[in-house]
Protein backbone atom coordinates (compact mmCIF):
# COMPACT_ATOMS: atom_id res chain seq x y z
CA UNK A 1 0.00 0.00 0.00
CA UNK A 2 1.58 3.22 -0.48
CA UNK A 3 1.63 6.12 1.51
CA UNK A 4 -1.11 8.10 -0.54
CA UNK A 5 -3.58 5.57 0.05
CA UNK A 6 -2.72 5.41 4.09
CA UNK A 7 -6.13 5.54 6.03
CA UNK A 8 -5.63 6.51 9.31
CA UNK A 9 -6.03 4.01 12.51
CA UNK A 10 -8.34 5.95 14.92
CA UNK A 11 -8.35 4.76 18.57
CA UNK A 12 -9.98 6.26 21.70
CA UNK A 13 -7.37 7.07 24.29
CA UNK A 14 -8.67 3.90 26.55
CA UNK A 15 -6.93 1.77 23.02
CA UNK A 16 -3.90 4.26 22.60
CA UNK A 17 -0.84 3.16 24.28
CA UNK A 18 0.47 6.74 25.73
CA UNK A 19 3.74 5.87 25.80
CA UNK A 20 4.28 6.92 21.74
CA UNK A 21 2.26 10.18 22.17
CA UNK A 22 5.12 12.76 22.44
CA UNK A 23 5.00 14.01 25.62
CA UNK A 24 4.21 17.45 24.34
CA UNK A 25 1.16 16.60 22.79
CA UNK A 26 -0.69 14.93 25.03
CA UNK A 27 -2.66 17.44 26.16
CA UNK A 28 -3.78 19.15 22.85
CA UNK A 29 -4.77 15.66 21.42
CA UNK A 30 -7.18 14.68 24.82
CA UNK A 31 -8.30 18.18 25.58
CA UNK A 32 -12.25 19.05 25.25
CA UNK A 33 -12.18 22.42 25.46
CA UNK A 34 -12.14 24.77 21.94
CA UNK A 35 -8.88 24.53 20.65
CA UNK A 36 -9.67 27.47 18.72
CA UNK A 37 -9.96 29.37 22.85
CA UNK A 38 -6.61 27.35 23.73
CA UNK A 39 -4.50 28.09 20.74
CA UNK A 40 -5.18 31.97 21.05
CA UNK A 41 -4.79 31.49 24.46
CA UNK A 42 -0.92 30.67 23.43
CA UNK A 43 -0.48 32.62 20.40
CA UNK A 44 -2.63 36.48 21.36
CA UNK A 45 -3.56 38.49 18.69
CA UNK A 46 -0.99 36.34 16.10
CA UNK A 47 -3.88 33.92 15.94
CA UNK A 48 -5.07 33.36 12.39
CA UNK A 49 -6.92 30.77 10.25
CA UNK A 50 -5.66 30.01 6.48
CA UNK A 51 -8.51 28.47 4.49
CA UNK A 52 -7.12 25.93 2.38
CA UNK A 53 -10.51 25.05 0.57
CA UNK A 54 -14.11 24.75 0.99
CA UNK A 55 -15.24 21.98 -1.83
CA UNK A 56 -17.98 19.47 -1.79
CA UNK A 57 -15.74 16.30 -2.51
CA UNK A 58 -16.56 12.48 -1.42
CA UNK A 59 -15.19 12.22 2.53
CA UNK A 60 -12.35 9.11 3.00
CA UNK A 61 -13.75 6.33 3.82
CA UNK A 62 -13.02 6.12 7.34
CA UNK A 63 -14.84 10.29 7.40
CA UNK A 64 -17.98 8.10 5.64
CA UNK A 65 -17.96 6.03 8.63
CA UNK A 66 -17.92 8.23 11.38
CA UNK A 67 -21.05 10.39 9.96
CA UNK A 68 -22.36 7.14 9.16
CA UNK A 69 -22.56 7.95 5.42
CA UNK A 70 -22.63 5.72 2.48
CA UNK A 71 -19.35 5.71 1.26
CA UNK A 72 -19.34 7.80 -1.85
CA UNK A 73 -21.78 10.33 -0.34
CA UNK A 74 -20.45 13.58 -0.96
CA UNK A 75 -19.93 16.18 1.61
CA UNK A 76 -18.92 19.61 2.40
CA UNK A 77 -14.97 19.74 3.12
CA UNK A 78 -13.26 22.51 4.63
CA UNK A 79 -9.76 22.37 4.80
CA UNK A 80 -7.42 25.09 7.03
CA UNK A 81 -4.40 25.70 9.03
CA UNK A 82 -4.50 27.27 12.26
CA UNK A 83 -1.48 29.86 12.27
CA UNK A 84 0.38 31.37 15.13
CA UNK A 85 1.54 34.21 13.00
CA UNK A 86 3.84 32.89 10.67
CA UNK A 87 4.35 29.45 11.92
CA UNK A 88 1.33 26.60 10.98
CA UNK A 89 0.13 24.67 14.01
CA UNK A 90 -2.69 23.00 13.12
CA UNK A 91 -4.06 21.60 10.40
CA UNK A 92 -7.72 21.15 9.93
CA UNK A 93 -10.51 19.45 7.89
CA UNK A 94 -14.28 19.47 8.77
CA UNK A 95 -17.27 17.06 7.07
CA UNK A 96 -20.25 18.54 6.69
CA UNK A 97 -22.76 16.16 5.23
CA UNK A 98 -24.96 18.24 2.03
CA UNK A 99 -28.42 16.92 3.85
CA UNK A 100 -26.81 18.39 7.08
CA UNK A 101 -26.07 22.30 5.24
CA UNK A 102 -28.98 23.99 6.77
CA UNK A 103 -30.71 24.73 9.99
CA UNK A 104 -28.32 24.92 12.68
CA UNK A 105 -25.35 24.17 10.77
CA UNK A 106 -25.98 26.72 8.02
CA UNK A 107 -23.70 29.10 9.89
CA UNK A 108 -20.79 26.72 9.22
CA UNK A 109 -20.71 26.56 5.78
CA UNK A 110 -19.69 29.96 5.11
CA UNK A 111 -17.16 30.89 7.73
CA UNK A 112 -14.31 31.73 5.56
CA UNK A 113 -11.36 32.66 7.69
CA UNK A 114 -12.92 32.47 10.64
CA UNK A 115 -12.09 29.99 13.25
CA UNK A 116 -14.67 27.29 13.29
CA UNK A 117 -14.12 25.88 17.21
CA UNK A 118 -15.59 29.77 18.01
CA UNK A 119 -19.23 29.01 16.29
CA UNK A 120 -19.50 25.71 17.84
CA UNK A 121 -18.24 25.81 21.28
CA UNK A 122 -20.60 28.80 21.20
CA UNK A 123 -23.71 26.58 20.78
CA UNK A 124 -25.08 25.33 24.37
CA UNK A 125 -26.83 22.62 22.45
CA UNK A 126 -23.49 21.18 21.11
CA UNK A 127 -22.64 17.85 21.95
CA UNK A 128 -19.27 16.22 21.10
CA UNK A 129 -18.41 12.22 20.53
CA UNK A 130 -15.56 10.55 22.35
CA UNK A 131 -12.39 12.23 20.81
CA UNK A 132 -10.15 9.52 18.70
CA UNK A 133 -6.72 9.87 17.83
CA UNK A 134 -4.31 8.29 15.23
CA UNK A 135 -0.80 9.25 14.26
CA UNK A 136 -0.30 9.29 10.15
CA UNK A 137 2.75 9.49 8.37
CA UNK A 138 2.66 12.97 6.74
CA UNK A 139 2.46 12.08 3.34
CA UNK A 140 -0.72 10.31 4.01
CA UNK A 141 -3.26 11.73 1.39
CA UNK A 142 -5.48 13.39 4.67
CA UNK A 143 -2.99 16.34 3.53
CA UNK A 144 -3.64 16.92 -0.17
CA UNK A 145 -0.72 17.64 -0.97
CA UNK A 146 -0.97 21.11 1.75
CA UNK A 147 1.59 19.50 3.91
CA UNK A 148 3.78 17.04 2.16
CA UNK A 149 7.24 18.07 3.34
CA UNK A 150 6.70 17.55 7.00
CA UNK A 151 9.38 15.37 8.60
CA UNK A 152 7.80 11.58 10.10
CA UNK A 153 4.31 11.58 11.51
CA UNK A 154 1.43 13.76 12.74
CA UNK A 155 -0.93 13.40 15.15
CA UNK A 156 -4.37 13.96 15.23
CA UNK A 157 -7.32 13.97 16.58
CA UNK A 158 -11.34 13.67 15.80
CA UNK A 159 -14.47 13.99 17.36
CA UNK A 160 -18.54 14.30 15.90
CA UNK A 161 -20.02 17.40 16.62
CA UNK A 162 -24.02 17.54 16.63
CA UNK A 163 -26.37 20.43 16.71
CA UNK A 164 -29.59 19.61 17.29
CA UNK A 165 -29.13 16.13 15.26
CA UNK A 166 -27.27 17.07 12.78
CA UNK A 167 -23.37 16.03 12.46
CA UNK A 168 -20.12 17.06 11.23
CA UNK A 169 -16.87 15.26 11.61
CA UNK A 170 -13.75 17.76 13.08
CA UNK A 171 -10.11 16.14 12.48
CA UNK A 172 -7.45 18.10 14.46
CA UNK A 173 -3.54 17.58 13.56
CA UNK A 174 -0.96 18.47 15.63
CA UNK A 175 2.30 20.28 13.37
CA UNK A 176 5.83 20.39 14.54
CA UNK A 177 6.02 23.52 15.28
CA UNK A 178 2.53 23.76 17.84
CA UNK A 179 4.41 24.36 21.03
CA UNK A 180 4.36 22.35 24.60
CA UNK A 181 1.42 23.41 26.32
CA UNK A 182 1.62 25.79 29.07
Amino acid sequence: MTCSFYLPKWASRRQCHSSHIPPKLTPWLFDTSSLTARLIDHCGKKFHVKVLSVDIEQPMKDESRALGLPFGQHALVRQVILHCGDSPWVYARTIIPLKNRTGPLFPLTGLGSRPLGAVLFSKKTMRRSQIEIASIPSCAGVFEGHLRDLPGKVWGRRSVFTLRKRKLLVSEFFLPDIPADK
